[in-house]
C-alpha cells in the first residue's frame, strides 16, 4: 500500500467514526521503516525548543499528533551516527499549525548541522514544507481533529522526502551506508612459490611400516 493510500484510508476510518458518533481513533505516526540517515558524527543533538509566535491563531495542540513531538521523533528514528567524533545537531525551526480564514495551513522546517572534531562547521542542510486544508467545521473538535491529522500526515510524509533529499546533497562525503547485506570479502588465493635451481628440497616424511 502506498503512502497516499494509507493516508486516504486513515481519513477515511477516521470520517466513519465521526459520522456514527464515536470518537474517532488516530493511529500513531512511525518513521521508523524508512531509511536511516547515518551521519559522519560520533553525537547527535536534538533541539526541539521551538515554540509558537506571533499573533496567529496557533492550534497545534488540537493535532492528535502534535508537530514537534511528530517531528523529534522523525529525527529520533531516522537520524543515526556512525564515528566516535565530531557532532550533529538537528534543529527543529519551525512546527505551526494556524487557523486563517477558514483554512488550517501548516509549515514544518528542520535544520542540520554538522560539526568535526575540530567544531568547526562541515555545512548544514535545510528542509521546510507547507501545507494546508479547509476547515470543515472548525467549531466541532472531532471534526478539527481529522483536518489537522490530515494535514499533518501529509506534510511529514513531504518533509521526509525533501529532508532526506536535503541532507543528502549538503553531505555527501559524510553519510555512511547503513546496507547490512555488504558484500563478503573475496576467498584469499594462494600460489605456489618456484623452485629455486639447486635448492634442497624440503625432506619428505618416510612411512614405517607397522611392526608384524
Amino acid at each position: 500500500m502506498t503512502i497516499d493510500r494509507r493516508f486516504l484510508l486513515v481519513g477515511l476510518l477516521a470520517l466513519a467514526a465521526c459520522g456514527s458518533g464515536e470518537k474517532p481513533v488516530f493511529e500513531p505516526l512511525d518513521y521508523d521503516y524508512l531509511t536511516k540517515l547515518k551521519l559522519d558524527a560520533g553525537a547527535l543533538e536534538i533541539d526541539d525548543g521551538w515554540v509558537p509566535r506571533g499573533s496567529a491563531r496557533h492550534v497545534e495542540y488540537l493535532a492528535p499528533s502534535r508537530p514537534l513531538k511528530t517531528l523529534r521523533k522523525m529525527a529520533d528514528q531516522r537520524l543515526v551516527t556512525g564515528s566516535m567524533t565530531g557532532r550533529a545537531v538537528l534543529t527543529i525551526t519551525d512546527a505551526s499549525l494556524i487557523l486563517n480564514r477558514g483554512r488550517f495551513e501548516g509549515s514544518f522546517a528542520l535544520r542540520l548541522e554538522l560539526f568535526g572534531a575540530d567544531g568547526n562547521s562541515r555545512g548544514t542542510a535545510d528542509a521546510r514544507v507547507r501545507g494546508a486544508r479547509v476547515a470543515k467545521d472548525d467549531g466541532d473538535e472531532d471534526a478539527t481533529r481529522i483536518d489537522l491529522d490530515a494535514l499533518v500526515r501529509k506534510m511529514m510524509d513531504d518533509l521526509n522526502v525533501e529532508f532526506e533529499f536535503q541532507v543528502r546533497r549538503a553531505f555527501k562525503d559524510a553519510l555512511q551506508t547503513t546496507d547490512t547485506t555488504a558484500p563478503a570479502p573475496g576467498a584469499v588465493e594462494t600460489q605456489e612459490l618456484p623452485q629455486t635451481p639447486g635448492a634442497p628440497t624440503a625432506p619428505q616424511p618416510k612411512l614405517v611400516p607397522p611392526p608384524p
